[in-house]
């Protein structure tokens, strides 16, 4: 999962309608209780010096617990995926380009086990064949996907593996039908993922996909779309049966060959049905959606404004977000763990 959307992008795909924040879902499963919420969230900066980690208590007050470094002063981290779970484990896509340089030139993957408050971790490298481009995690941290390219960037396909401590085994490669490009993914439960699917072409947001593992054998299943093409977009979180994305909604023009659309609102979609079962958030007049992220324990997202970046936090049952204080002014992504 990346950690956000560039914004020359998110300024074209992410524009906002007004709004208020919607209803929340009844807390799930093993969700955090009040006394004890606390959420991991991986912070990048303008400044390009490593992995900033913050947890957010019940105040909603970001703390600095630790920092990992790049494993090279050129590196930036271009995606980063959590688990869940008071000591998490976290795997890193580090990137290295340089400036006005338009060509990325993936440097390393690594995953970060154990991720404790004070201690800076070290990493162990994923096993890649290829060009890495999209890493993803699983919430429990024992699966692991990753994803190759080619250097045009076309996808090339994708890897499953069990995770264990840093270490990977039982790697199986997924012949992913994802059109040309993967944008995307996260973990739907145990044995599904969902893909953030696209042609490449400039004016192609693309489209949301299922992709299903066999349970067990991970022998894939028939995967399907979620809805309408071109509607929802940018996966955050999802579990078993729902995704959080944004949706891309008609702003002018609706009745002609060519509508402008715009992603309006962070929703909740049924992954069978494609419907809308839940608004996550709704920014105010003159702000855009730039991130979704989190899971079970608490969703986070992230509007722009012309002036500023506001970050927000709902804990499970809450009705809306609420702003988070604590994390730095230069924010360039974030990604809260599941």
């Amino acid at each position: 999962m990346r950690p956000a959307l560039p914004l020359a992008l998110v300024a074209l795909l992410a524009g906002c309608t007004a709004g208020t924040t919607g209803a929340a879902p009844a807390p799930s499963a093993g969700a955090s209780t009040p006394a004890a919420r606390a959420l991991l969230v991986a912070a990048t900066r303008e400044t390009r010096d490593g992995i900033w980690l913050y947890r957010i208590g019940p105040d909603r007050v970001a703390r600095h617990v630790a920092t990992v470094p790049p494993p090279e002063p050129s590196s930036r981290a271009s995606a980063i995926t959590m688990s869940a779970g008071t000591t998490p484990s976290m795997c890193v896509i580090w990137s290295a380009d340089g400036p006005g340089d338009d060509r990325l030139g993936v440097h390393a993957a690594s995953c970060y086990d154990r991720l404790e408050d004070g201690l800076e971790p070290s990493g162990t490298p994923v096993p890649v064949a290829g060009q890495v481009d999209e890493i993803a995690l699983d919430a429990e941290g024992t699966r692991l996907f990753w994803s190759t390219k080619s250097e045009d960037g076309d996808a090339t396909g994708g890897v499953v593996a069990d995770y264990d401590d840093g270490r990977t085994s039982g790697g199986r490669a997924l012949d992913m039908d994802c059109s040309r490009y993967l944008l995307s993914v996260v973990w739907a439960g145990r044995d599904r993922l969902v893909l953030h699917c696209t042609s490449g072409d400039n004016d192609d947001p693309g489209f949301l996909m299922t992709h299903e593992l066999g349970a067990g054998s991970w022998a894939p299943r028939p995967g399907h779309q979620v809805g309408e093409a071109e509607t929802f977009v940018h996966p955050g979180f999802a579990d078993e049966t729902s995704v959080g994305a944004f949706e891309r909604r008609c702003a002018s023009g609706c009745d002609t060959a060519m509508p402008r659309m715009l992603s309006a609102r962070a929703v909740r979609v049924d992954l069978r049905t494609g419907r809308v079962v839940e608004v996550v958030a709704t920014p105010a007049e003159g702000r855009h959606l730039h991130t979704l992220t989190g899971g079970a324990h608490g969703v986070v997202y992230v509007t722009e404004g012309r002036t500023d970046t506001r970050v927000y936090l709902r804990w499970p049952g809450e009705r809306r977000g609420t702003r988070v204080a604590g994390l730095p002014a230069d924010l360039a992504t974030l990604t809260a763990q599941a």
